[in-house]
């Protein structure tokens, strides 16, 4: 009697024993496969799992340095993270290129080339000027730049408003 129950015992213990092991194979792979899929979207972007946010970064491959915008977003999430959650809602990609805000063939003047960045209305893009240096100011620079613009980007879409009479765009 006691022997029958010790058996059916350890068949009992075996299968939960397997089961678990295929368990833990199923949860290392899952966390391997993320591990690995982390990685590669922050080989070109900048991707917070534990906030799910997630900003495509657009260098200039010869005048820019991607490295800095990665830093400024990581310091801003330090410094200030009501600002970072906005960042994280409200925009979707920063371009590292010049801002232009008039053709200089038609006035032959440019405007923009010289601001830190620029936010085009109606979009959630952000654009910073290149630079290859990548010291702290530059960082700090970036940073508050980034902050910036992502307000601009936030206030839009908190505001915008369809100019056809009788139609509200917010959602």
């Amino acid at each position: 009697m006691k022997f029958d129950i010790l058996q059916k015992l350890k068949e009992i213990l075996t299968k939960i024993k397997s089961k678990l092991r295929s368990y833990f194979v199923s949860f290392a792979a899952i966390v391997i496969f993320f591990a690995i899929f982390s990685f590669g979207v922050n080989f070109f972007s900048y991707f917070d799992p534990l906030t799910f946010c997630y900003i495509g970064i657009e260098n200039d491959f010869l005048g820019g340095n991607q490295k800095t915008v990665k830093k400024a977003i990581v310091q801003l999430k330090r410094a200030d993270i009501q600002s970072y959650k906005t960042l994280c809602t409200y925009v979707d990609t920063i371009v590292e290129e010049h801002c232009r805000a008039s053709d200089p063939r038609v006035s032959g003047k440019e405007i923009g080339t010289y601001e830190p960045g620029c936010y085009i209305r109606g979009s959630k893009i952000i654009n910073l000027i290149p630079t290859k240096e990548d010291d702290q100011f530059v960082i700090n620079q970036r940073s508050i730049t980034i902050r910036k613009y992502a307000n601009f980007s936030k206030n839009f879409w908190e505001n915008r408003q369809d100019h056809t009479p009788g139609i509200n765009l917010r959602f």
